[in-house]
């Protein structure tokens, strides 16, 4: 039941383009999105530290999101998202840039991980909710943040966790 006269587009098309001609590289290491592998240690602490305080009990488990689902917002080739998959969650990857989506796809496959990846704006998906929606080093790319936020917020279940980083 959207507004009619909203806009969907947060995407800035320049972003996209620009993250889209990295994907065949994304999980080089030594690549040209190195940086991203330096801090996704330091992500996923981050990340794990949030849903053990969000979900008392679960720290001490192998898979602590086992039974919950899980959203990673500009997903990439999905750094985040395969760790999520073995921390036990059904996982949907959503980039802006298709080939970020298919070099995720072709990543997962490859490691053997089952995770959902779609290509688009958020909000014009029709995904559902998440108990986990994350969302990492991506607003600061978005044209229209304030839309943009109202589009994770609609994918957040209740009681819902949502982890965001910028640098």
């Amino acid at each position: 039941m959207g507004n009619a006269n909203v806009s969907n587009v947060t995407i800035r098309p320049e972003e996209a383009d620009f993250f889209a001609k990295l994907a065949r590289d994304w999980w080089n290491p030594k690549g040209p999105m190195a940086s991203l592998h330096q801090v996704n240690p330091v992500r996923l602490a981050f990340i794990r530290q949030a849903i053990d305080a969000h979900w008392p009990g679960v720290g001490a488990a192998m898979k602590p999101l086992a039974g919950r689902s899980a959203l990673d917002i500009g997903c990439g080739a999905g750094l985040v998202c395969e760790p999520l998959a073995r921390l036990g969650a059904a996982v949907t990857g959503v980039d802006a840039a298709a080939e970020n989506v298919s070099a995720a796809a072709a990543h997962a496959e490859g490691v053997g991980l089952d995770i959902r990846y779609m290509a688009g704006e958020v909000g014009a998906l029709d995904i559902g909710t998440f108990d986990l929606v994350t969302c990492v080093e991506v607003i600061e790319h978005v044209a229209d943040k304030p839309a943009f936020l109202r589009d994770i917020a609609a994918r957040l279940a209740p009681d819902g966790l949502l982890v965001m980083s910028t640098p």
